[in-house]
């Protein structure tokens, strides 16, 4: 685990190198979003302390950074409570989470500021069965029954091996999403 001093250091000596994204995801392996976010401030506070020229960009990059951290906190407890509900693992293949994704039900890009982050619109797969899912090449029905598209059945892709497989771990309250995921499917593969 870094110090917040080897955090400062870090920022202070590679704010010129690399992006605010990049100095984020490498610093938030070692300390949580929030340490992150209180040491990011007192950076921009330091620097940019004595220089009015700045002030007004430091205002609408620090609301820039408010924003951002805040869907970060967001997407972090999305993420954790999926995780806790699918006992870290696909919940297909049963493959473990370092080889998975969260997949959202409905897509983010689709989904009113409610559903977003919520835990019920989110699966853990596997890399490949997420990329079947968001190309609508399965669905899951009301039953919770994995349904593949004839097509890729004939075509042999993993995901087909599961056509017909019951997903009883899904909680009820995913089944609006699915219904959702499952119409869009139905629609794009008539």
């Amino acid at each position: 685990m870094k110090t917040q001093k080897q955090i400062y250091d870090y920022i202070n000596q590679n704010i010129n190198i690399l992006s605010y994204e990049e100095i984020q995801n490498n610093i938030l392996n070692h300390i949580s979003i929030e340490d992150f976010y209180w040491i990011w401030k007192i950076y921009n506070k330091n620097n940019y302390q004595n220089n009015q020229n700045n002030q007004n960009n430091q205002n609408n990059n620090n609301s820039k950074i408010d924003f951002e951290l805040k869907e970060k906190r967001k997407d972090f407890k999305f993420k954790n409570k999926i995780k806790k509900m699918y006992n870290s693992k696909c919940c297909i293949t049963d493959v473990p989470l370092d080889e998975c994704e969260i997949a959202h039900i409905v897509p983010f890009s689709k989904c009113n500021e409610n559903d977003k982050y919520n835990e019920y619109n989110g699966l853990i797969f596997s890399a490949n069965i997420h990329k079947c899912f968001d190309k609508y090449y399965f669905s899951i029905n009301e039953n919770k029954e994995i349904v593949v598209h004839p097509l890729i059945i004939s075509k042999n892709y993993s995901i087909s091996k599961y056509n017909g497989y019951i997903l009883n771990d899904i909680p009820n309250e995913s089944l609006k999403y699915l219904k959702k995921h499952y119409e869009e499917f139905l629609s794009k593969n008539i």
